[in-house]
């Protein structure tokens, strides 16, 4: 088995040039350096180089033609980047639309601060109030899409600025709405929940 080391976003070997099957990639996500090992025989040019955004195309292609077991190397123990807090956050802002889509009730119970307070337009409502409404079948939605969203983190506080597209069903059929929204975030017990919210109606897309 041949090992080929990437740094610096650039790979390398001493490999002379032959074919054979990768057989496993490793990406170290914060230090850029990886590695990727190919089965049975050498494969490529030692004065080959490629990026570690080019190993995508061209591994991708390999692996799906390799019948060699992708086994692990004990000495490489490489790890992914963690997610940062405005992924994080925006994860948990889009979870919970998706729960009205899904009918998941416990998302939006744990989703919700329990000083929650919503605004619609001119429409307020808090937590037992937007559970108690959704228990009873109200809210509910057949898709709902968060884009052109913005996240600002101030410490243990974020804020979401996005768009909302809602397609929902009522007695005259399927509609689209679409807000405006600003979510505003509060890490607590070392969990994200939403303290306040605002959706301003907008023309749809």
């Amino acid at each position: 088995m041949a090992l080929w080391i990437c740094e610096d976003g650039k790979c390398g070997g001493t490999m002379g040039k032959g074919e054979g099957s990768v057989s496993a990639l490793y990406v170290n996500r914060e230090t850029g350096m990886g590695a990727f090992t190919i089965a049975n025989s050498n494969y490529l040019d030692s004065s080959q180089n490629y990026s570690l955004v080019d190993l995508d195309m061209h591994l991708m292609a390999w692996f799906e033609d390799s019948t060699t077991d992708r086994v692990a190397v004990p000495d490489l123990q490489f790890t992914s980047a963690p997610q940062s807090v405005e992924a994080k956050v925006l994860e948990i802002d889009r979870a919970w639309g998706q729960a009205y889509v899904k009918g998941d009730i416990d998302v939006i119970d744990r989703t919700l601060a329990p000083d929650w307070r919503g605004w619609l337009d001119a429409e307020g409502s808090d937590k037992a109030t937007e559970l108690a409404e959704f228990k009873a079948g109200k809210n509910r939605s057949l898709e709902n899409i968060i884009d052109n969203a913005r996240v600002h983190v101030y410490g243990n506080t974020a804020v979401v600025e996005a768009r909302e597209r809602v397609r929902f069903r009522d007695a005259t059929g399927e509609h689209w709405l679409t807000w405006h929204i600003t979510d505003v975030f509060v890490k607590q017990a070392g969990h994200w929940q939403v303290v306040t919210s605002h959706g301003s109606t907008i023309p749809n897309p």
